[in-house]
């Protein structure tokens, strides 16, 4: 499906998102990371896009949230410099609950979904007027996948029969990928909500 953000303005959305509590953790890193690659970008884009986020929230503070949201509100807002093909994502919910998707999980990929990464999601829900309870679902949807994570690393460390915790793991991944499956209709159907 065509996105109407590109890439690189859509990796800088995520890695500005990541330092709004401060610095990036390194599973906030392996996660966009992780991102950089499912979208084919080059390394030296990739070190630019970080350079760039890194230059323009140059602090270090546990509340970057203000800077966060300036930032990516100039990247929202220049649709004249060419960031925007064909049309505005401020047009496209698709996209949009695509990148708030995004944003949730990388504010879990540490754990810890902070509330400078909840100021800067609210912010961007209300900028593209999008329904709450689409945001609702979506992080109650993360928070669900978290513990359900969380639960199959500690079955592993039970003293449980291998079949057992094999039949437990199996139960646990069928749920997780449920839970995703439900996003995507979400997603889906963001048009008409």
């Amino acid at each position: 499906m065509f996105s109407f953000l590109r890439k690189d303005v859509q990796l800088k959305i995520y890695y500005l998102y990541m330092m709004a509590d401060g610095q990036c953790t390194e599973d906030e890193n392996d996660k966009f990371m992780s991102i950089c690659e499912s979208m084919d970008t080059e390394e030296t884009a990739t070190k630019e896009i970080i350079s760039f986020c890194q230059e323009v929230v140059h602090s270090t503070g546990s509340d970057n949230s203000s800077k966060v949201i300036h930032e990516i509100t100039k990247l929202l807002d220049d649709q004249g410099s060419g960031f925007f093909l064909f049309g505005s994502i401020n047009r496209d919910k698709k996209t949009q609950a695509k990148v708030i998707w995004t944003l949730i999980n990388l504010g879990y990929s540490d754990d810890r979904y902070s509330e400078p990464e909840q100021k800067v999601i609210s912010f961007l829900v209300d900028y593209w007027k999008m329904d709450n309870t689409v945001l609702s679902d979506m992080t109650d949807t993360a928070e669900t996948i978290l513990a359900l994570t969380k639960q199959k690393e500690w079955i592993k460390t039970t003293n449980k029969p291998y079949d057992i915790i094999s039949k437990f793991i199996n139960e646990i991944d069928e749920s997780i990928n449920q839970l995703f499956q439900n996003i995507e209709i979400l997603i889906s159907e963001a048009e008409i909500i």
